[in-house]
């Protein structure tokens, strides 16, 4: 089957469209607290300490994405869901249309379609799809002719990256392993290179926090709690990725069989990422679009070998189409996959929008305490109270390393938590509710009937989940302790329950 570059073209809108669908259908968890993160920045400027949780209240966190916030704060109210999904889709294909050039975009249909699933089962409005378009744009501009004019264009582009997510660390990381490599490869070193990585390292430090934005992210790179307990940060082992490993095979047989390697410095970028991959879920994205071009010119030398024997010629394009085939089949399955689990509640997150509605017709007394899942959504939908844990709190504690300046070294302020994430995990998982309650006068709970992402606490646990959850559970692993029948037993009451959630409050004079 030969792919020509006008049929070709319509694998643009198609990707659009499903990337369009996962924002329209799937609302991240994080969605809420960076709207009204937004929003409080733009009242009332960048704050020194969170202003949404009561375990953590005098916590001096790092808000590493405050201008994707702030943006988020002045376009949501005139675009809507749909605008800000249309964005994000139109940025998911920009930086797949950036990591490959034009003269390969017929070459790489294969790679594409493989890497689309992984791409869509991820997208959506988050604001780590920017580091997808931040790294396509850095791997383009360290090509040899674009590198040489362009490469002092890299300290604008590090900077507004720090300044717009986390995930900026990436990028000083991926120059200065490609410029090493280039330099051994070389056996040269280039001084306006070296002079151009420092500056745009250091350009990253101009943001409102300075330097400890980096002791933020090294602080949630070195947490080893979000590689066991939440979904995107766990290793490769624990899910089947089939596009990806599909992906990766590709790109290693053809580098067997093709003996011309396109360029070493891009391949030991590509061997890191495929690591940083295997050790984090979050990661395979990045080796996604790094891999793509390189595959698709990789494709284009193979055709070229056999091109010049009419039989050899013959049997490749009938083991193109049979592959593309394959492709196709593979994404179909990945985006059917995802729509049933949204479907049925078993990959999404319902959100407990009815239960929010009774709760604000109630005047109930004391602190709420509900899923980790749903911290998010209880900042934006539920601003009267605030919340105990949400997902920007699970590498948060007293003290560590990122708390520089007048937090060096300082323990938790009374009655706050040193370490919200272990005490949320000691009433989810351990079932050690009464201390922990008692503590931060919790008189009601907001919890979900249906499951979450992982299970039904709104974590994962890395040995429940995956191929190690389905051979632990047919063993019959010991399944964890339900907080809820304790308080059942202790005398709360269930006062609401619907579909999606259910509502515990105290008995009279418990706090």
């Amino acid at each position: 089957m030969k792919i020509n570059k006008y049929s070709y073209l319509l694998i643009w809108p198609v990707l659009w469209s499903l990337f369009l669908l996962a924002g329209l259908k799937s609302l991240d968890p994080d969605f809420g607290w960076h709207l009204t993160m937004g929003r409080y920045i733009l009242a009332h400027g960048i704050p020194r300490t969170d202003p949404f949780s009561y375990t953590m209240p005098s916590f001096p966190f790092v808000d590493h994405e405050w201008l994707t916030n702030v943006m988020w704060g002045l376009w949501y109210p005139f675009w809507g869901m749909t605008g800000m999904a249309i964005l994000y889709a139109t940025m998911t294909v920009a930086a797949l249309m950036v990591a490959i050039p034009k003269k390969l975009w017929k070459w790489s249909v294969i790679p594409l379609l493989l890497g689309a699933g992984a791409l869509v089962t991820r997208g959506g409005v988050r604001p780590q799809i920017g580091d997808w378009l931040f790294l396509a744009v850095l791997l383009r501009l360290v090509e040899t002719g674009i590198w040489k004019r362009w490469k002092w264009a890299t300290v604008g582009l590090f900077w507004l990256w720090a300044n717009l997510h986390g995930g900026f660390a990436l990028g000083p990381a991926v120059l200065g392993v490609y410029l090493a490599a280039k330099c051994i490869w070389e056996r040269r070193v280039n001084s306006s290179d070296v002079l151009v990585w420092i500056l745009a390292t250091g350009a990253t430090v101009i943001n409102p926090y300075g330097i400890r934005l980096w002791g933020e992210v090294v602080l949630q790179m070195t947490d080893t709690n979000l590689k066991q307990y939440i979904q995107e940060w766990l290793p490769f082992y624990t899910y089947l990725e089939l596009g990806f490993w599909l992906l990766a095979a590709i790109l290693v047989a053809l580098q067997t069989k093709i003996k011309k390697i396109p360029d070493i410095p891009r391949q030991v970028i590509l061997g890191c990422l495929l690591l940083a991959a295997l050790t984090s879920l979050r990661h395979v994205p990045l080796f996604i679009i790094a891999t793509i071009p390189v595959v698709g010119e990789l494709w284009y030398e193979f055709h070229r070998l056999v091109r010049k024997a009419p039989e050899a010629e013959k049997r490749w394009k009938l083991f193109n189409k049979i592959l593309v085939t394959v492709c196709v089949l593979e994404l179909v399955a990945e985006i059917g996959g995802q729509t049933w689990r949204l479907a049925t509640n078993r990959g999404g997150i319902a959100y407990p929008t009815a239960a929010i509605s009774f709760l604000k017709t109630q005047n109930y007394q004391g602190n709420l305490f509900s899923n980790y899942a749903w911290g998010g959504y209880l900042i934006w939908n539920y601003p009267d109270k605030k919340v105990f844990i949400d997902g920007r709190m699970p590498s948060w504690r007293w003290p560590n390393i990122a708390l520089w300046g007048d937090a060096w070294g300082k323990s938790a302020p009374q009655g706050e938590s040193a370490w919200a994430f272990k005490d949320y995990m000691k009433v989810a998982l351990d079932g050690q509710w009464q201390e922990i309650f008692r503590k931060y006068h919790i008189t009601s709970v907001l919890w979900n009937k249906v499951n979450l992402v992982g299970d039904q606490r709104g974590l994962i646990n890395l040995k429940n989940v995956g191929w190690l959850g389905f051979l632990r559970n047919k063993s019959g692993g010991q399944k964890p302790k339900n907080f809820l029948d304790e308080l059942v037993k202790n005398g709360w009451k269930k006062v609401y329950t619907d579909k999606v959630a259910e509502i515990y409050v105290s008995p009279p004079n418990t706090n």
